[in-house]
């Protein structure tokens, strides 16, 4: 009986052995195209690392997507003042491109501080050469083997983690403006300046940060690239009225920060959305685009000529003091923007249109049809909805995303001219409302409440509107669905995210929706969905 136990001891231990062996097999026997799928989604230091791993061995050498991060060398948070680049990452790059054997690849990205010093000590650095032209020599080229290579998709970032510009910048070889195989080219922080013909023919995609552009360079840039869709300038100086031709069939055009700008005229262009962040005065002729976003200080935008809008959004970065006399531009552009269908204002606009009601201020009349708002509803929002709500005659759907916590810039809010239009009590303010409201009466379908729903104020506006709209034909109610900020300092309508973590307990809930059963109705066989 011993023999016997230990004979089958022995076996299962031989059958788990065959296992591991199996599982082994399961990697290293998938085809070359599935494991190096798999390589394409590791860092390149453990794609190469996997050279120890049976069934990869070299295949790392055949990967088309090369990534290079001198971040990964470093501590981002940890500001030493003689930052330099770190040896294994220079060493790593030219192994890396010294051993690999894939005549194409598609992805090639670089995120180097220019600003940090190279090791002066290192031997290959002894020639007499100035620190910043071996440095420009050795990304020259790593940058000519990704040409070489046909790569479709260029990130050039040399600014990296840091925000400290370098001295002298990096100039970009002309190489890479003359790449016909590019599609999309990703630019940050350094010097770009054309020589000769722009030659890139496959573009659909440029983004360049932080890099002076005069309207000639950029003119020279996007006649070279017909085929050219998105293009996005972020903090580049030197524009001042660019010229966007018919020739590159450019349909998005994203403009932040772009100082020196002072008039953009897109009357022969076909760009149809047009984002745009700016803190000077700025004019917009855009007869052709569709859906456009501006962010930025309160009368810095002059809109004309726009008659094809559908979809707009404004986004106020920062809180402004001026008394209710000072607000004749923002009139202006809300009257302007009165063509499009679709609207979304941020929290600032309704709290302009707040002081406009609570001092009896005259409000242009609008045509918008569908608007959505992003904001507390706090006390300081209730006047503006109204006064939305009386002056918006055609409007079919209302959506309101609802977030918690404390407004940020309540004390400036209170200050100087807006300070006697917010001394009111605000308490069951939809109870104490009178006047007309058109929309209510003969245009509002559908009504979206989305996140804090079960606040106090937001529950009176939720009985206001059962009350009022008499033709609703449907309210959606959701603690889910939010907006989620793609932007550092702003929000767009196309910022809707997908369903979050729902906050509210299933007890709160149900209270919640006893009390909407219990609300009167204008139309009875309006439905109200809850999810």
């Amino acid at each position: 009986m011993a023999g016997e136990d230990i004979s089958m001891e022995s076996s299962k231990l031989k059958h788990r052995k065959m296992d591991r062996d199996d599982r082994c097999d399961g990697i290293s026997n998938l085809p070359d195209a599935v494991l190096l799928h798999i390589l394409s989604f590791l860092p390149m230091r453990d794609a190469v690392r996997t050279v120890m791993v049976p069934g990869f061995r070299y295949l790392w050498t055949s990967i088309r997507d090369l990534s290079f991060d001198h971040c990964a060398y470093h501590d981002c948070n940890e500001e030493d003042p003689a930052f330099k680049v770190d040896d294994r990452f220079v060493n790593f790059i030219d192994h890396v491109l010294t051993l690999h054997e894939n005549p194409t690849i598609d992805w090639f990205r670089l995120s180097l501080n220019y600003a940090a010093e190279v090791c002066a000590d290192d031997p290959q650095y002894q020639d007499g050469a100035t620190k910043e032209t071996r440095k420009s020599n050795k990304i020259d080229t790593w940058i000519n083997f990704a040409v070489r290579r046909k790569v479709k998709f260029l990130d050039l970032n040399f600014l990296a983690c840091t925000r400290k510009l370098p001295n002298n910048l990096y100039m970009l070889p002309s190489i890479v403006l003359s790449c016909s195989y590019l599609v999309e080219l990703t630019l940050a922080s350094c010097v770009v300046e054309p020589v000769g013909q722009v030659q890139l023919r496959s573009l659909r995609k440029l983004f360049m940060k932080q890099i002076d552009l005069t309207d000639k360079k950029l003119a020279n840039i996007l006649s070279g690239s017909p085929l050219l869709k998105e293009l996005s300038l972020e903090d580049c100086d030197g524009l001042c009225e660019p010229k966007f031709c018919s020739g590159p069939s450019i349909e998005e055009l994203n403009l932040e920060e772009c100082g020196s700008l002072k008039k953009l005229d897109l009357t022969r262009s076909d760009i149809k959305h047009l984002t745009i962040d700016h803190s000077q005065h700025l004019e917009l002729i855009c007869p052709n685009v569709k859906i456009l976003d501006i962010a930025g200080c309160l009368t810095y935008v002059k809109v004309t000529n726009m008659p094809s809008l559908v979809d707009t959004s404004i986004c106020f970065s920062h809180y402004v003091r001026y008394s209710h006399e000072e607000f004749s531009e923002f009139r202006l552009l809300l009257e302007k923007l009165n063509c499009s269908p679709y609207f979304m204002p941020c929290d600032l606009c309704m709290l302009v249109l707040t002081m406009w009601e609570l001092i009896n201020h005259p409000c242009p009349s609008f045509t918008w049809k569908h608007v959505t708002l992003h904001l507390q509803l706090r006390k300081w929002y209730l006047p503006g909805i109204c006064n939305l709500l009386r002056n918006s005659h055609l409007l079919e759907t209302l959506a309101i995303y609802v977030y918690t916590g404390r407004i940020d810039n309540e004390s400036e809010v209170a200050e100087q001219g807006w300070k006697p239009a917010f001394e009111f009590n605000g308490f069951s303010y939809w109870s104490s409302v009178d006047g007309a409201f058109p929309c209510l009466e003969h245009q509002l379908k559908h009504v979206k409440i989305y996140g804090s729903v079960i606040e106090p104020d937001v529950i009176e506006l939720i009985e206001f509107l059962l009350k009022n709209a008499q033709i609703l034909e449907k309210m959606e109610i959701s603690t889910k669905k939010t907006l989620q900020r793609t932007r550092s300092t702003y929000m767009f309508s196309s910022d809707v995210g997908p369903p979050s973590k729902d906050y509210c307990t299933s007890d709160a809930l149900l209270e919640f929706s006893q009390k909407l059963l219990s609300f009167p109705r204008a139309l009875t066989r309006a439905v109200i969905h809850l999810g």
